[in-house]
């Protein structure tokens, strides 16, 4: 299966973007979109009963993915694109052993001020002594 979804990728990738980026004319949002595809690819392979039928069920895929980005609310859309170009941009962490502890102050301390409230301090500062 794997070699099945390297021979897809290998095949359509370059297409499919082409098709992705003429219908949202968003070079991150095209990328976006494709991992998208390609994992629910990956995810539902086995669904395809006859594959002389598979450039087909990958567009209605691609289709399908490209109507759900339609479908976010707008504010949803704008957020995911702003957030990767905001100047509050999330911190390169080093990798360790408490890295999960800090990715979890670091992404809690970027969300707006009424939902850092989701997380207990007590459980942030349990994280951190660990």
């Amino acid at each position: 299966m794997k070699k099945e979804i390297e021979n897809i990728w290998m095949d359509l990738n370059g297409e499919l973007y082409k098709f992705v980026y003429g219908r949202v004319n968003d070079e991150q949002v095209a990328k976006d979109i494709l991992q998208e595809v390609f994992l629910k690819i990956q995810l539902n392979i086995n669904q395809l009963k006859n594959t002389s039928k598979l450039t087909s069920w990958v567009y209605q895929i691609t289709r399908n993915t490209i109507l759900d980005y339609y479908r976010k609310p707008k504010k949803v859309r704008t957020m995911a694109t702003s957030s990767k170009n905001s100047a509050r941009a999330m911190p390169t962490l080093p990798i360790g052993r408490n890295t999960a502890s800090a990715i979890i102050v670091v992404v809690v301390a970027h969300l707006p001020a009424k939902l850092q409230h989701a997380l207990p301090p007590v459980e942030l500062r349990a994280r951190r002594s660990r």
